[in-house]
């Protein structure tokens, strides 16, 4: 992942769900060379406890998504230093959400409820999770069983 100043460009011929335009996103990046990486390396993620040597990088590494903000400002200062030493934010462009295949729904909403333009950031993305979640259900074959639909990308 590449950080960069936000840009609006966009491939029209993507089939990924267009960002937002009007939301400024960061990235989690992760320390390539991470002492926890090495921990983890060689051990089956079904034999992971939360007792286990490098776990807390597992654990980032799930927990961190994509954040969007109301305004540039707020998105440059969550960049930089998280709670977990081998993983920083940096500010995404449009091309990194490409890159990495991140559509609407799949990024969080970097305001706390609090937040007086919480509602104008969550609302999209709520709305386009919400989509795909009914469309996974109309889709499903009659009849079927099992998870039919997931909040999970």
């Amino acid at each position: 992942m590449t950080a960069g100043p936000y840009s609006n460009e966009q491939d029209e011929q993507d089939h990924l769900q267009r960002p937002n335009p009007n939301l400024f996103h960061t990235q989690p990046t992760f320390r390539a060379d991470s002492p926890d990486l090495d921990k983890l390396k060689g051990q089956a993620q079904s034999d992971w406890t939360l007792d286990t040597p490098g776990i807390g990088l597992a654990l980032a590494l799930d927990y961190y998504r994509f954040e969007a903000f109301a305004t540039k400002h707020e998105r440059d200062a969550r960049c930089g230093p998280t709670s977990h030493r081998d993983v920083r934010y940096h500010a995404a462009t449009a091309k990194d959400l490409k890159l990495n295949r991140v559509s609407l729904e799949m990024i969080a909403c970097g305001h706390n409820i609090d937040h007086p333009r919480f509602d104008e950031v969550v609302t999209p993305l709520f709305d386009a999770a919400f989509r795909r979640l009914i469309g996974d259900l109309v889709e499903a074959p009659k009849h079927s069983e099992g998870v039919l639909a997931s909040s999970e990308s």
